[in-house]
């Protein structure tokens, strides 16, 4: 391979950046689908913490989804700090908490 070419095949650390987010949240959508085929059942309990601007309520319909953050989103249920859940244990069937800790 050539210098010309190599030169063209140089990403920007942004790029490479951009790439990997692009995978990783392409996988963390379908391990969230495959837990919504098993967990999305009328009469279980799903609770989210930071939903974000993206929640994930809308891959469970026959669960009850409950919805938190600490920012006031319409679709926010609860205003939540995550260090202080103030839930019973085992209230809920499943917890999503996912990209939380960035």
């Amino acid at each position: 391979m050539g210098t010309e070419q190599r030169r063209k095949l140089k990403v920007p650390v942004r790029g490479w950046v951009d790439i990997l987010l692009y995978f990783y949240h392409r996988k963390i959508a379908h391990e969230l689908e495959q837990i919504s085929l098993e967990f999305d059942r009328n009469g279980n309990r799903i609770l989210e913490i930071g939903a974000g601007e993206k929640p994930c309520g809308e891959l469970f319909q026959e669960a009850s989804f409950t919805c938190t953050d600490v920012v006031s989103y319409d679709w926010v249920d609860e205003l939540i700090d995550g260090n202080k859940i103030q839930y019973k244990e085992n209230s809920f069937d499943l917890v999503i908490c996912n990209n939380v800790l960035e």
